[in-house]
């Protein structure tokens, strides 16, 4: 019985299509839940009163909080760096929620 063994190009192409695959459903989906799914923009049904939904031009973040994570080396030989990295994050969360947050939802 002969046995097709695959080579690593045609394993890469497999690995990279069904990346490609999984990252377009995820943002079709995204699309629909947000409801940008193209298409002009439409504008707010009464303008003099703004969505709940849109975010707030320096007021306080409501909402669930969006939660970002990174991968981050605080000990060992890349520690310090990693640990410079840390503190860059948590100042950049300050910043954005000090704005009214990350699409009017705190980070």
């Amino acid at each position: 019985m002969a046995r097709h063994r695959r080579t690593r190009r045609e394993f890469l192409q497999l690995a990279a299509g069904l990346g490609g695959v999984v990252v377009a459903s995820a943002c079709a989906s995204s699309a629909v839940q947000t409801g940008r799914t193209g298409g002009a923009p439409q504008p707010p049904s009464n303008p003099a009163s703004p969505s709940s939904s849109a975010p707030s031009a320096g007021g306080a973040p409501s909402g669930a909080p969006i939660k970002i994570g990174a991968s981050v080396s605080i000990t060992g030989s890349n520690g310090r760096t990693g640990q410079y990295q840390q503190e860059a994050y948590q100042l950049w969360e300050r910043q954005v929620n000090a704005r009214g947050g990350l699409l009017g939802r705190p980070v």
